[in-house]
């Protein structure tokens, strides 16, 4: 073997080794960051999905203590009953105020309001046509513009005209 060709099989050697070097260390970086990658994402699912499951985002936390303040403002009685007349005026304000809509679960969380005057209270505003339901459980406001004042509301559901 002649020196030139000695030379080219050495040259050859070491850029193979680099070579596979390299790649190694490429694999293991990539595994690496694949890793913490799907960590962070796996992480970040599942706060957004908590998030949704619980029907308030970080947005909405400050708006549930207030509209829960609110509501107990407005309680009459000892046992924890809402006022006369505040239920629906209250719920179609806050669907109003989310016109990606609500589920069920997030108005009874975000007013206080108990399950069952919820549920009967939705089904008044669809049937009066303020509301409709949009997808498995979602409450949507029909008209996005909000009644002039409650009264008109609150004289639609005891029979008056206005």
């Amino acid at each position: 073997m002649s020196l030139g060709g000695t030379v080219a099989t050495v040259a050859k050697a070491a850029f193979d080794s680099f070579q596979t070097a390299m790649q190694d260390s490429f694999d293991k970086g990539r595994k690496e960051g694949y890793a913490e990658g799907f960590d962070a994402g796996f992480i970040a699912a599942q706060k957004e999905i908590m998030a949704m499951i619980s029907g308030i985002g970080k947005h909405r936390s400050a708006e549930k203590i207030e509209n829960r303040q609110i509501q107990n403002e407005e309680t009459d009685s000892d046992d924890g009953r809402a006022a006369p007349g505040t239920v629906k005026p209250a719920i179609l304000k806050l669907i109003q105020e989310h016109p990606e809509g609500l589920s069920k679960s997030q108005i009874v969380m975000m007013t206080g309001i108990k399950p069952n005057s919820v549920r009967g209270t939705l089904w008044s505003l669809n049937k009066e046509g303020h509301i409709k339901k949009s997808g498995r459980d979602l409450w949507v406001p029909v008209r996005l513009e909000t009644h002039s004042s409650f009264e008109d509301l609150l004289g639609s559901s005891d029979g008056e005209t206005s």
